[in-house]
């Protein structure tokens, strides 16, 4: 998994099968950063397959997540057809195990600024992920928008306001299975504004 290059940001399947991460300045990538699979068999991982042309392109394509049932991938890029300077697309699993062309997720969760870091929570319905593009209390707010009840559109994404938010950076945010506990990286009481782990319940 891991080389003299940069590898990071990483998501397993609820399985444990499949670990979904970012290498950057890789040999043989499409751009810059790019997303890559490695299967576990037995208790070895398989050498990390870059996930090809569909998901990855001369742009930067880090920070994947894959949803609980394994069939659908967000990401972050910063390829053409964006809002901002980075944003969230999805792509889902074709019945091939193919994955399809990724779609951007709209003004509804992206922004003209960085939108990054996104979760998918287990019950598929809510994305929680990091922005500094719209009006918050910091640096980069945690932000979360549930699924539309008639399809696969999103309500606009909401802030989850203080005292999860504050002027400093928040981000990188993962909640428990029940829906009960919530983890994210914050800068905040850190004097040399580095990141520290902070827990809440929901």
């Amino acid at each position: 998994i891991n080389t003299p290059t940069n590898e990071g940001a990483h998501s397993i399947s609820a399985d444990g099968r499949f670990l979904y991460f970012t290498m950057c300045e890789h040999q043989g990538g499409y751009g810059n950063c790019d997303i890559y699979v490695s299967k576990r068999v037995g208790n070895e991982w398989s050498k990390p397959e870059n996930m090809g042309p569909v998901i990855n392109t001369p742009a930067k394509e880090t920070q994947p997540c894959i949803s609980a049932d394994g069939m659908a991938l967000y990401f972050v890029s910063s390829r053409p057809g964006g809002f901002g300077k980075l944003d969230i697309w999805m792509t889902y699993k074709k019945p091939d195990g193919t994955w399809g062309n990724p779609i951007n997720m709209g003004r509804e969760i992206n922004s003209p600024g960085i939108d990054e870091r996104p979760f998918i929570h287990p019950d598929n319905n809510t994305l929680y992920f990091a922005t500094d593009g719209r009006r918050g209390f910091g640096n980069a707010d945690i932000f979360f928008a549930r699924r539309h009840a008639l399809g696969s559109k999103w309500n606009e994404a909401e802030n989850m306001g203080f005292p999860i938010n504050s002027f400093y950076y928040e981000g990188g945010i993962y909640v428990s299975t029940d829906g009960e506990k919530g983890y994210f990286a914050t800068e905040r009481m850190n004097p040399d504004f580095q990141l520290d782990i902070f827990e809440f319940a929901i």
